[in-house]
């Protein structure tokens, strides 16, 4: 028992691949943002002293460097969310039960919350989560392990 709930953390592991990407994205966009409102902020102000503007250059010239790597950094991330995702649903979509797809799917590709699963498909929060959800979880590592058998071989 205490093997398979290992093995189903490894599961749930690979399953959030997707979510985390998808994190590691809306945070180097807040980045991106951030980075764009100090550019605009970047005013010159007026200082006492003849022939100078009050306005650091240098921080508002690295502005569009950060700006750059920001976008190489999201161009990045994209792309391995976009091939986690496709790799994520292939296996989801192996599952044959409608109610655990339904599950999975919401889960796994809408980061839908445990209790909106619940309410759109009408269970409670325990069967979806516990039943439903175990159920899936030994289908999807049976399918990740069939998987990682025919790379090997």
């Amino acid at each position: 028992m205490q093997d398979e709930r290992v093995d189903h953390t490894d599961v749930k592991k690979w399953l959030y691949r997707g979510m985390k990407l998808s994190a590691r994205i809306e945070n180097l966009n807040a980045s991106k943002l951030r980075a764009m409102a100090r550019a605009t902020k970047a005013t010159p102000t007026i200082s006492k002293a003849r022939g100078t503007s009050g306005i650091n250059t240098e921080k508002v010239a690295s502005i569009p460097s950060i700006m750059e790597d920001c976008d190489a950094k999201i161009k990045a991330a994209q792309s391995d969310y976009d091939k986690a995702m496709a790799e994520i649903e292939s296996v989801i979509y192996t599952i044959e039960n409608q109610n655990v797809l339904t599950v999975f799917l919401c889960r796994y590709v809408d980061f839908m919350p445990w209790h909106e699963i619940a309410i759109y498909m009408n269970f409670s929060v325990d069967h979806v989560r516990g039943k439903l959800h175990r159920r899936g979880l030994r289908e999807i590592k049976t399918e990740i392990l069939k998987r990682e058998h025919r790379q090997n071989t």
